[in-house]
């Protein structure tokens, strides 16, 4: 299954570079601003779950090459987990993005205990855990005008590794 996944993403940046590099777009697209929607799905390896992810990032372009930002995403897996990181980019060719960040991972635990042998108390508990890792990305965007569109895959690395893959739409601004 990863082997197909990492084969699909490669082949979906070698045509996207193809098509960028006949439609040399490179000057009409660079805003000091750019914010996407993340519409994706996350992979956790250590928990063997597959959930779906919805996120935005917001980069602020340092240079033509370098950026700096924000990404906050939750991943509908389980008991659901929030992702904040504050990322670096950069941007070698034109619509090749690549960023490394740290992240910080929020997970909130419900447990149920019941107290007596009848069965009908039960107390609630919510255990609150952050845990801290990194992320590193590789995305690709073709642009049309202001608006980008292509896909990204991340892999986390916290606790436990899990593969974040879909599809980001932006705007510059």
């Amino acid at each position: 299954m990863a082997k197909k996944i990492i084969t699909t993403a490669v082949l979906l940046l070698v045509c996207c570079n193809l098509y960028a590099q006949a439609h040399n777009d490179h000057d009409t697209h660079h805003s000091k601003h750019h914010i996407a929607l993340f519409d994706g799905v996350t992979t956790n390896f250590g928990h063997s779950t597959t959930g779906y992810s919805l996120g935005l990032d917001y980069e602020y372009l340092i240079s033509e090459r370098v950026g700096a930002g924000l990404i906050g995403e939750y991943v509908f897996a389980g008991e659901g987990e929030l992702v904040l990181g504050v990322p670096v980019f950069f941007h070698p060719t034109s619509g090749l993005k690549l960023g490394a960040a740290p992240i910080g991972i929020y997970v909130e635990k419900h447990h149920d205990y019941e107290h007596n042998e009848s069965h009908q108390t039960t107390t609630s508990e919510v255990e609150k855990e952050w845990n801290i890792g990194a992320r590193f990305n590789m995305a690709y965007s073709l642009h049309f005008g202001k608006i980008s569109a292509g896909p990204s895959v991340s892999v986390d690395v916290t606790n436990t590794t899990a593969l974040v893959y879909g599809l980001a739409v932006g705007v510059g601004i």
